[in-house]
């Protein structure tokens, strides 16, 4: 087990972590422990039982502006707390997401699926190959979204596997595409900018790196503006 757990950590510090949690998986299976494993990630994302995770101020600015579409790539229920349940919850392997949504049903997809079916949720390198076969509904609605509507990118980097996949599947040698910005801390390396910008189009919203109030008012005051905004139903 020493062994083991060197070599994940290893994985960790290298920021390798899909390797990681697929280490993870394969230690869990082979000594018969993955209800253990989900069971503990399930309490540490959403709460233990009793003790649920409830929304932040983050939340209540989401609340606030009413986007039609939220998108999430966390697994816990902390959204629908916040939003006292108001949106249709979609996994990624859910083949209704887009009759929904031309419904102008508020609409949450939850891409990397959920602590209610935790056998399903994504975590691993092939977890996430499964998503492309799997969810395929999923991200080409996913993708027409974000080639007709503006989006807001909150708590992603460019490092981040799944925005990644997003980015270049969808951004990748088109030109005409709506703008997309992401709130970002202004120690961004330039060259992660540059990428952002000149090549997915997606604008960086930058706030002092660490100052999480000033992050958060910045939000705050695009959340008021959505929520000023005409809706716009361009892509039903």
């Amino acid at each position: 087990m020493g062994t083991r757990r060197a070599e994940l950590d290893a994985l960790i510090d290298h920021d390798r972590l899909l390797e990681a949690a697929e280490l993870l998986k394969i230690d869990a299976g082979r000594r018969a422990r993955q209800h253990d494993m989900l069971s503990a990630i399930k309490d540490l994302v959403d709460g233990e039982r009793g003790d649920a995770f409830h929304g932040s101020e983050w939340h209540e600015a989401i609340v606030r502006a009413e986007p039609r579409v939220i998108v999430t790539t966390n697994y816990d229920k902390i959204i629908e707390r916040a939003t006292s349940s108001g949106y249709v919850v979609h996994e990624y392997v859910s083949n209704s997401i887009a009759a929904d949504i031309r419904r102008d049903y508020p609409v949450l997809i939850k891409v990397h699926g959920t602590i209610d079916r935790m056998d399903g949720i994504v975590l691993s390198r092939r977890d996430y190959t499964d998503v492309r076969r799997s969810g395929s509904h999923a991200m080409e609605t996913l993708h027409a979204l974000l080639l007709t509507r503006p989006a807001l990118l909150l708590g992603y980097r460019l490092h981040d596997p799944d925005l990644q996949l997003i980015l270049e599947n969808i951004f990748g040698g088109r030109k005409q595409i709506p703008a997309h910005y992401m709130l970002a801390p202004d120690d961004i390396p330039d060259y992660e900018r540059d990428v952002l910008t000149y090549s997915y189009g997606v604008n960086v919203i930058p706030y002092r790196s660490g100052d999480h109030e000033e992050a958060l008012g910045l939000f705050k005051r695009l959340s008021d503006q959505v929520a000023a905004t005409p809706p716009d139903n361009s892509w039903l």
